[in-house]
């Protein structure tokens, strides 16, 4: 999952001028208002943006510089996990097609023994990609992913 600041930095890229924070907040309300509040919180500290009347940020020149890099770093971490996603998404409808399920039916497969089962073979079958790469580089694809979070 991303950081706090990550996700906030994400949301204000494509709105580099103003943003309003009562509606950013509403967004990220998962969050929780007290770490959105510090994510904030330090943005302001670090100069990339400052209030602009009581619900406004404005990001400074620093700061749409730092938001258009995590932006562009964003969707190339995007671009490279796609492949990843695609063969993942389509092990695990290998593992509920074997398991006897459609993708009607397998919306309504509650937790427990079969729904375990069917992650279990999703993660087998997944797992083929990664077995074709040396140690070496399956090390280097994990702590490539690690950074992201």
């Amino acid at each position: 999952m991303p950081s706090p600041v990550a996700e906030y930095a994400a949301q204000v890229a494509p709105h580099l001028d103003r943003l309003r924070l009562g509606v950013t907040r509403a967004r990220y309300v998962h969050q929780g208002p007290a770490t959105f509040d510090l994510a904030l919180s330090r943005m302001v500290g670090t100069s990339v943006a400052r209030r602009s009347g009581t619900d406004s940020v404005v990001l400074s020149d620093s700061g749409r510089e730092i938001m258009s890099q995590v932006r562009d770093l964003g969707a190339q971490a995007a671009d490279g996990l796609t492949g990843l996603r695609f063969h993942r998404f389509d092990a695990h409808v290998a593992a509920w097609t074997a398991a006897g399920f459609t993708a009607a039916t397998i919306i309504d497969l509650e937790p427990g023994t079969v729904h375990d089962r069917i992650e279990e073979d999703t993660n087998e079958r997944a797992g083929l990609a990664y077995a074709a790469l040396a140690p070496g580089e399956r090390s280097h694809l994990l702590a490539s992913h690690a950074t992201l979070a």
